[in-house]
C-alpha cells in the first residue's frame, strides 16, 4: 500500500449544480493537483553499472503519446486506500544499450509501466506520482532502464533515476526517489549517474 506524503486540500463543493454542463465539463477535465506518493523500492543501486546489469532492457528512444493521453491505471481497496497506481507508456526505440532476451529491437515499440497516473476526483483530475518523479514526454529522448515484473510487464524499477532525459527537456527534481537519500543527495546521485550514462551511451557506439 502507499503512503500519500501530502493530502489535496478538497476544497467545499458549493452545489453540485456546478457540476451540470460546460461546468461540470471544466471541472471534470482540470488539473487541480500532484500529489507524491512515498514508495520503497526492492534494492538501491550505487551506480549506472549495477543498473544496468539488474535492467531486462536498457533502451533509447522516445514516448510516442503525450502522458495525459496514456492508459492510467489505479487500483483501491475496497475502503478506498490506494494498493496501485501506474500508467502504461509506448516507447518507441531508437537504440537497444541491453536486452537479456534479444526481443526488442530498432524501430519497435514497447511498452512499459510508468509510477504515475491520473485520479478522476468531482473537483478535477490529480496526477499522483511516485516521490521525486516526473513523468516523460512524448517527443523526448530518453535512456530507460526497465525489468518485467511478476506480470511479465516491463516496468521502471528504481523512480526518477530510471530513466533520463537526453534533451534537456526535464528539469532536475529536488525530491528523492531513494528513501535514503535527502534532496540534494539524490540531485548528486541524478547528476552523476546521467553522467555514467552518456559514458554508457559512448561505449555501446
Amino acid at each position: 500500500m502507499f503512503k500519500l506524503k501530502k493530502r489535496v486540500v478538497m476544497a467545499s463543493i458549493l452545489s453540485m449544480a456546478l457540476l451540470g454542463g460546460s461546468g461540470y465539463y471544466y471541472m471534470h477535465e482540470r488539473m487541480i493537483d500532484t500529489v507524491e506518493i512515498h514508495a520503497l523500492y526492492a534494492r538501491g543501486f550505487a551506480n549506472i553499472q549495477e543498473m544496468k546489469d539488474y535492467a531486462d532492457i536498457v533502451i533509447v528512444g522516445t514516448p510516442t503519446q503525450n502522458f495525459m493521453d496514456s492508459n492510467h491505471v489505479l487500483k483501491t481497496s475496497s475502503s478506498g486506500d490506494i494498493l496501485d497506481f501506474f500508467t502504461k507508456r509506448d516507447f518507441k526505440i531508437e537504440k537497444v544499450i541491453k536486452d537479456s532476451n534479444s526481443k526488442v529491437k530498432p524501430d519497435e515499440v514497447v511498452s512499459f509501466i510508468e509510477p504515475a497516473s491520473i485520479l478522476q476526483t468531482p473537483i478535477g483530475k490529480q496526477k499522483l506520482v511516485t516521490e521525486g518523479y516526473e513523468e516523460l514526454k512524448k517527443n523526448v529522448k530518453y535512456v530507460i532502464f526497465l525489468k518485467k515484473n511478476s506480470k511479465q510487464e516491463y516496468s521502471m524499477f528504481y523512480g526518477n533515476l530510471s530513466s533520463y532525459d537526453l534533451d534537456g527537456a526535464s528539469p532536475q527534481k529536488t525530491r528523492s526517489s531513494d528513501s535514503s537519500s535527502s534532496p540534494a543527495e539524490h540531485n548528486g546521485k541524478k547528476t552523476e549517474f546521467k553522467k555514467q550514462v552518456h559514458e554508457l551511451l559512448n561505449t555501446a557506439n
